[in-house]
């Protein structure tokens, strides 16, 4: 028997919030329903608005209901000592045992078996799943009706795995056998019990985009008279500059790179070839070395059961093509070709990286990542093959490239290996370091770093790290080439050289890291990327301050012949409307926060319209803070509010906006913004709502070094930073959206020497 089971509660801590309902399913291992129990519970407290708004569950609904206590008894007798089955149910148990529930030893989440036979899904919430996959859930955050649906979802998974074909069923099989995965003993029976005939998708090259034959031409003449420049140019697309180096190529024999974080979008050309970093890239060797091992983890038995079947399909071997949880980020890099990075010698033609390989040595045209482009500077061998000439693609995010690309981030997954031993070492060092960091670090949570200096490693716990550190490279002969790299880089940047910045941080767990960046970052790049090519194009839509593009050019590093162009839009367009809000109190005062929902509340009163509205903000606290203000004002009104984090990930956001895009209004950070923008119902897209002045929290340590030596570090930095964050923002709207409307909400943007109103594009007006 399994019991599938879900609750409803005051919010997300065990320890502290309520449960405000339970449901729970007895059904067998087919998923037959044998019994139900189900019961609302008085919390005795109120219900925070939130959690009303997400269950409709209101303090009347729960008045009468019995408390948990006297219904306990009840639903222990009911659970017993089954398995207990849900979606993310570890959240469930963890509320189970905070309130005396016993429960057995068997959670069965149906999360990571839909992540496992669902390849690739852009959302994997309960909620998404069930309406892609015509699931019954009508009255969803319930928690009879998610119990039934988590039970639905049971069902359409076992026909999943009982499809798959024969050759990999009997590999899996294999796995299953050496794992001790909860789900092995209710799907080994189940794999490839009924298979169907595996149909290959065909697959479709990228829509062509509407083109830029000035950029095209400027680009050509660039090459042809081996001169360099930067283009502004906010009509321009990627195929521009594919279109100007396959025509270079073609009529002087010379190879271009063209560095693009749109590598997705690129059309099939026999002329082009596309190289990834070779950790993105599946070694066949290494893989089926691993399907030897005598046992599996979880993480590996769900990603060898992904890998299988995805291995008979795919023509490449790149990861883009399959989703990792985060438990499986660590496998992969033991079976990808990672370890090509420390070897000089080419790879050979016969994995996925060494085809990749050789077709960008001798198609004219490379297409890279910029993340590939700086990290081939640091590299013993090259990444890919040398060309001619480079063209940058969005130049205006370079930086940022930059600074990643040379950033070494250490943290225990960072080491991958399937050495326990070696897992528990890793576990006491980086525990260590949490140790100096609650020693020297001011702050609290996310907030604390430290950069170390030879003092916070003279004492007692840094004499223990840099001797576990040594013992952990003595140890590691064992271990993957990755791993052994990955120590000594770690013992090297503890010595503290002066020319690179060490220092401690967090995650987003609170778990402590350690980065490691070289000082000089642009004189680096500008001594061992720029020299390396006869000419560098960088192409931009909206980089100009101050009507130049000096400011990235310094930033960059980049030479000083280099040319600018400067174009403006060709469409006739009309203005798009841009509202001041100057009567909004100062972002500093307590009453700024209720007048701007207020105003908020006000204009999707005024909305005409089916069309969607973005509140963009600066930080995902403002975004909370925002949705708690609006959520009960909008509950009598047609207005649909998605929230990042509150109303889910990105993912799930972005799919609920896709289904029912009309009246919504969605608050997030510009992650979520480019998400929502590159939907296919981006068009519904039509008001855009700016929270702040979009000025940046500098994170990284080298860049905070260096931009204190600024003489004016506002005037240099922050505000230039600032302005081009805003174009951004209005760029892609206008480019991806249906921009009609702009609302400014920060009183702020005459401040500055009016430096915001004086970037503003041709195409917006002042209202």
């Amino acid at each position: 028997m399994i019991i599938a089971l879900d609750l409803e509660t005051t919010g997300l801590l065990p320890d502290k919030d309520k449960i405000l309902e339970v449901a729970a399913i007895r059904m067998d291992a087919q998923g037959n329903i044998l019994e139900e129990f189900h019961s609302l519970i008085n919390p005795g407290i109120g219900i925070p608005s939130l959690i009303t708004h997400i269950t409709g569950i209101t303090d009347d609904e729960v008045k009468d209901a019995p408390s948990f206590a006297k219904i306990r008894d009840e639903l222990i007798a009911f659970i017993g000592n089954d398995p207990i089955l849900g979606h993310s149910i570890q959240f469930d148990i963890n509320f189970l045992r905070a309130n005396q529930v016993p429960c057995g030893d068997i959670a069965l989440d149906t999360l990571p078996l839909a992540q496992t036979f669902l390849h690739n899904e852009d959302s994997y919430s309960l909620e998404i799943l069930s309406q892609k996959y015509g699931l019954t859930h009508a009255n969803k955050h319930r928690a009879l009706d998610d119990t039934r649906v988590a039970i639905e979802l049971y069902k359409f998974l076992l026909e999943k795995i009982r499809e798959t074909d024969a050759p990999v069923a009997e590999q899996a099989r294999s796995i299953i056998q050496r794992s001790n995965w909860s789900w092995i003993p209710f799907i080994e029976k189940e794999i490839g019990k009924t298979p169907k005939e595996q149909s290959s998708t065909p697959s479709t090259s990228p829509t062509p985009e509407p083109q830029s034959t000035r950029t095209q031409q400027t680009l050509f003449e660039q090459l042809t008279t081996n001169s360099s420049g930067l283009i502004e140019d906010p009509d321009y697309n990627t195929t521009d500059l594919i279109l100007a180096a396959t025509h270079f190529a073609e009529q002087t024999g010379e190879h271009v790179i063209i560095a693009t974080p749109h590598t997705d979008k690129i059309a099939d050309d026999e002329r082009v070839a596309e190289l990834q970093h070779p950790g993105r890239y599946l070694s066949q060797q290494l893989f089926q070395e691993f399907l030897k091992q005598p046992t599996f983890t979880d993480a590996e038995t769900t990603l060898a059961l992904k890998i299988l079947p995805w291995l008979g399909q795919t023509q490449t071997g790149c990861r883009d093509e399959i989703s990792l949880s985060n438990g499986e980020w660590p496998v992969w890099n033991r079976i990808s070709e990672h370890n090509h990075i420390y070897q000089k010698n080419a790879p050979t033609s016969d994995t996925f990286y060494g085809k990749a390989y050789q077709a960008a040595k001798y198609r004219p045209v490379l297409i890279v990542h910029p993340q590939l482009l700086i990290e081939n500077i640091i590299r013993l061998a090259p990444l890919f093959p040398q060309k001619q000439h480079l063209m940058i693609d969005e130049i205006d995010t370079m930086e940022d490239t930059i600074v990643r690309g040379l950033t070494n981030t250490f943290s225990p997954d960072r080491f991958p290996s399937n050495n326990p031993e070696l897992e528990s070492s890793l576990a006491i060092l980086f525990g260590l370091f949490g140790i100096l960091l609650d020693r020297f670090a001011d702050g609290d949570g996310f907030s604390r770093e430290l950069v170390l200096e030879s003092h916070h490693l003279s004492g007692q716990t840094g004499a223990q790290i840099k001797n576990l550190i040594r013992r952990l490279i003595e140890d590691a002969n064992d271990a993957p080439l990755i791993t052994k790299h990955q120590l000594n880089a770690f013992q090297k940047a503890l010595k503290l050289h002066p020319h690179v910045l060490t220092w401690i941080s967090t995650n987003m767990k609170g778990d402590p890291i350690i980065q490691a960046c070289p000082r000089q970052l642009h004189q680096l790049i500008g001594k061992k990327l720029w020299s390396d090519f006869k000419t560098i194009s960088g192409i931009t839509a909206f980089a100009s301050f101050e009507h130049n593009l000096n400011f990235l050019i310094d930033r960059l590093n980049l030479p000083s012949t280099i040319k600018s162009t400067q174009f403006t839009p060709q469409d006739k367009q009309e203005h798009i409307p841009f509202h001041l809000h100057e009567e909004l109190p100062h972002t500093k005062s307590p009453a700024n926060h209720k007048a701007t929902s207020q105003l908020i509340q006000g204009i999707l009163n005024n909305q005409q319209g089916e069309g969607a509205i973005f509140l963009l903000t600066n930080s995902l606290n403002a975004a909370e803070l925002l949705h708690h203000e609006l959520i009960a004002p909008l509950q009598e009104t047609p207005w649909q509010i998605l929230t990042q984090s509150q109303s889910g990930g990105i993912g799930k956001i972005t799919q609920r906006f896709v289904a029912e895009p009309q009246k919504t209004i969605i608050i997030g950070n510009e992650r979520l913004f480019k998400a929502i923008l590159n939907t296919k119902n981006a068009h519904h897209m039509e008001t855009l709502l700016l929270h702040r002045l979009p000025f940046q929290y500098v994170w990284h340590e080298v860049l905070k070094e260096e931009i204190k030596a600024l003489p004016n570090r506002f005037m240099q930095y922050s505000l230039p930073i600032a302005v081009l964050r805003l174009k951004k923002s209005l760029h892609l709207f206008r480019t991806q959206g249906n921009l009609q409307k702009v609302h400014m909400l920060d009183p702020r943007f005459n401040d500055y020497d009016r430096a915001f109103p004086q970037s503003l594009p041709d195409w917006v007006s002042l209202a």
